[in-house]
């Protein structure tokens, strides 16, 4: 899972929070800074796929 992954690196950094947004790349937030990380901006299907692993289908808005 690419959570997984994200958060492991939270852990790693002693970070407070993880920001994903669409069009950019995750960002670290630490000790009142924040930080990218070396990685490609995320599109929205990659977005979406995150969200997906963390959310329920009600939290995401899914009707379906």
């Amino acid at each position: 899972m690419i959570i997984d992954q994200l958060l492991k690196l939270v852990e790693a950094q002693a970070a407070q929070a993880l920001v994903i947004r669409s069009g950019a790349p995750p960002v670290l937030e630490r000790r009142g800074g924040k930080v990218a990380l070396s990685m490609p901006s995320l599109d929205p299907e990659m977005v979406e796929m995150i969200l997906e692993e963390v959310a329920s289908p009600a939290q995401r808005g899914d009707h379906a």
